[in-house]
């Protein structure tokens, strides 16, 4: 059932066509969004970077989070193991002031370990703790039964128990994408995608709702945990 919070984005934000959300200029103009803000000073105090796979690549900003200071680095593809360049290139130099890390689905489609996925996103958040950023760990997001073979629902839930735990242990805040995503039975519901691995809009929209409530409204960061995102 769609909540009150995404029906009012949906009626203000316009309901954009699935298809758009993987055509290459919507990327474009999201970049395009970006310099603009940046040459505004939207960035210059607290800001957010998103960074992790296709699942970031695709999340809208722009008619997500509209004005507000988040900027996303995905990468269609790309894993956990072998991230850190790409984090040292396109993160550390902007020097938010939190990062978001949604990775980790494509390692395990890869055949990685769970211990080797969790190890490789923890290196990240201690670069970024280094760096003075501060990390968020994002659960793993879940897939549909179609996937299942490619992504073991288990599995996911295995490494999503890990990454809490490890945040815990380095005092960073753990966001759960599944809490407002998944079924009953831990999958990715039917309709919160198009394809069983990524977001549609609705889903993003949700997703959007938790990032403010934990960032903006320190609702969700209460409910949730109690290590500080900022």
């Amino acid at each position: 059932m769609t909540d009150v919070f995404t029906k009012w984005s949906l009626k203000n934000l316009g309901r954009i066509g699935w298809e758009k959300l993987r055509h290459p200029t919507w990327l474009t103009s999201d970049a395009e969004w970006e310099r603009r803000s940046a040459a505004s000073g939207v960035f210059d105090a607290k800001n957010i970077v998103i960074f992790g796979d296709s699942q970031v690549a695709r999340w809208p900003i722009r008619h997500t989070f509209a004005r507000l200071p988040v900027r996303s680095r995905g990468l269609d593809g790309d894993q956990a193991r072998g991230a850190s360049a790409r984090f040292e290139r396109e993160v550390v130099p902007l020097q938010p002031t939190a990062v978001l890390l949604l990775l980790g689905t494509n390692d395990l489609y890869a055949g990685a370990s769970v211990t080797g996925v969790a190890q490789s996103l923890r290196a990240l958040a201690v670069r970024a703790i280094d760096a003075r950023i501060r990390p968020t760990m994002c659960s793993v997001l879940p897939t549909t039964a179609s996937l299942e073979g490619q992504r073991p629902s288990r599995t996911i839930a295995e490494l999503n128990a890990s990454l809490r735990r490890m945040s815990a242990e380095l005092g960073i805040f753990y966001l759960d994408f599944c809490e407002e995503l998944a079924d009953a039975s831990g999958r990715l519901r039917a309709d919160s995608t198009f394809d069983g691995l990524h977001p549609n809009l609705e889903a993003y929209l949700r997703m959007t709702r938790v990032v403010l409530e934990v960032f903006y409204c320190r609702s969700g960061q209460s409910k949730r945990a109690t290590a500080s995102v900022w």
